[in-house]
């Protein structure tokens, strides 16, 4: 899952990306402190996973790690920035939940006042504003990605009969299958109702670079004359 130039925090695995403002030496002092943090507030859990309410310690630690950001954040960030790191971390904790079931997913959104607070800035961090509320938005999100993944295994499918072919028809059969899993993958973007226009131009465009870059890996290993214009047109004429 992209190289961009960062503008905001952004939290990944544990670490952040800062913008240049801060130094080395700061950064490496900020991940020491935010993990041993971290670690402090997973006793929490650790400490009441027996009881009769795990979901309350569970939100409780989210609670402590969101304040961890807020606690040894350097002075070289501003308040954009750290809302910005809160709220990735949020949604990568909600996301976590909806991974392992749609019960805790819910539970854990409409159960934490701090997620249920921030539910609507994770709808507009996925979707661009607030026409859904932050679960379904979501919820769109692993079907988009649960359908790209079932085209690719579908295609995965096709290529294995490349090898009872012989290279005239190998062609055929794969120019196919990369024509069909573009236009399934094409489709699974209408699944995402709840984006403003701007993200799903900003999906497209992504996509469209994804696609450049595949389409040129074909050409070089594998099919020099293939293109997605002209490969495609002609197969579906």
């Amino acid at each position: 899952m992209k190289s961009k130039i960062l503008a905001i925090f952004i939290f990944i695995n544990g670490c952040i990306a800062i913008e240049p403002n801060c130094t080395e030496f700061e950064v490496k002092e900020m991940n020491i402190a935010i993990d041993a943090c971290f670690i402090e507030a997973d006793s929490l859990i650790l400490e009441n996973h027996e009881s009769d309410n795990p979901l309350t310690s569970v939100c409780k630690t989210i609670e402590a790690k969101v304040d961890c950001f807020e606690l040894n954040i350097p002075r070289c960030r501003n308040a954009t920035f750290l809302r910005n790191v809160k709220d990735n971390f949020m949604l990568e904790q909600v996301e976590g939940a909806f991974n392992q079931s749609d019960d805790l997913g819910n539970n854990l959104t409409r159960g934490c006042p701090i997620l249920s607070e921030a539910e609507k800035r994770l709808a507009v961090v996925l979707t661009g504003h607030d026409a859904c509320d932050g679960v379904t938005a979501i919820k769109q999100r692993r079907l988009k990605i649960s359908c790209d993944q079932k085209a690719t295994r579908e295609q995965n499918e096709k290529l294995k009969l490349l090898r009872f072919l012989t290279s005239a028809s190998k062609h055929k059969l794969f120019i196919k299958s990369e024509c069909d899993v573009r236009a399934d993958w094409d489709k699974c973007v209408e699944i995402l109702t709840c984006h403003s226009d701007e993200k799903i131009a900003e999906l497209l465009l992504s996509d469209a670079k994804i696609y450049a870059i595949r389409e040129a890996n074909i050409q070089k290993n594998w099919l020099e004359s293939f293109t997605y214009a002209q490969s495609c047109a002609g197969l579906n004429n």
